[in-house]
């Protein structure tokens, strides 16, 4: 499918839950994703604090940790095409 146009950097920051689906940064561009965690996390070097959620990138096989500020909410058209990837395959290849 390739990377989403980066006209979704402009778009609303969602509230992320488990299991949602949304589209995440990855390398400067927005991939459909699912979120796998949300972790609140503070920052050592500065203290402060920040939600750390942990996706799986839907056309790619591959997961992220990327902080809550880099997800956006995924327009309905896009939920329609179908994954390039299955989580399950994912999980099979977890156990090597």
């Amino acid at each position: 499918m390739g990377f989403i146009l980066v006209c979704f950097q402009h778009m609303a920051i969602v509230k992320v839950k488990v299991g949602a689906y949304c589209l995440a940064l990855y390398e400067g561009a927005f991939y459909r994703a699912r979120v796998q965690n949300v972790e609140r996390v503070r920052d050592p070097r500065t203290c402060s604090e920040y939600t750390k959620v942990t996706v799986f990138y839907l056309d790619y096989g591959n997961q992220a940790e990327v902080p809550s500020t880099d997800i956006r909410a995924i327009p309905p058209d896009l939920l329609k095409i179908p994954f390039q990837v299955s989580e399950k395959v994912d999980l099979f290849f977890s156990w090597f």
